[in-house]
């Protein structure tokens, strides 16, 4: 009996290590998990903190390198900007210049163009009289005719004929008849 009441009181024993043992081993994963736990969200904590770091950085090299690239861009448009108005004004002032030129060449050859343009205009014309109107006459082909066929005359071409209005209904208008140089008039 001794040794069977020694085999069960080291069976209990053992039974009581081994409950012991188990309550230990529960009790120490707990704890591991519960620090393992922490530990990852630790990292977790930590990586995301890196990360954040290192996009900061990021960022603010970049807002950098844009705010300098701008500032050239800025430097660079006004500087254009300037040579264009520079530019501008002196086109400008050249269009002006040349707009005064003008205004003053055009003012001499308006004054002068009249008394050249009236004595040589009158001076190449000829006045027809009586010559008969119709209504869809072709004057320039009737005086042609007139001079080449009637007068025999060749080499001569009108200008520019113009039938002016007659007073009286029952006779033809004057023709003024304007040649290119007084020689063929």
């Amino acid at each position: 009996m001794n040794k069977s009441s020694n085999n069960t009181s080291d069976i209990n024993d053992l039974n009581a290590l081994m409950s012991s043992l188990s309550e230990s081993v529960n009790l120490f994963y707990n704890q591991l998990s519960i620090r393992i736990d922490r530990l990852e969200n630790n990292i977790t904590q930590k990586i995301e903190k890196i990360i954040d770091r290192k996009i900061e950085t990021a960022i603010c090299k970049e807002r950098s390198n844009i705010k300098k690239d701008m500032n050239k861009m800025e430097k660079k448009m006004e500087s254009n900007i300037s040579k264009c108005r520079t530019d501008l004004k002196q086109d400008v002032q050249s269009v002006k210049k040349g707009l005064s030129d003008f205004k003053k060449t055009y003012a001499e050859a308006a004054r002068q163009t009249p008394m050249l343009m009236s004595r040589e205009d009158h001076q190449n014309n000829v006045i027809i009289r009586n010559l008969t109107e119709s209504k869809n006459e072709n004057l320039l082909n009737k005086l042609d005719g007139l001079l080449k066929d009637g007068l025999k005359l060749k080499e001569i071409s009108v200008k520019s004929p113009d039938r002016k209005k007659s007073s009286n209904d029952s006779r033809p208008g004057v023709i003024i008849v304007s040649f290119e140089s007084s020689e063929e008039k």
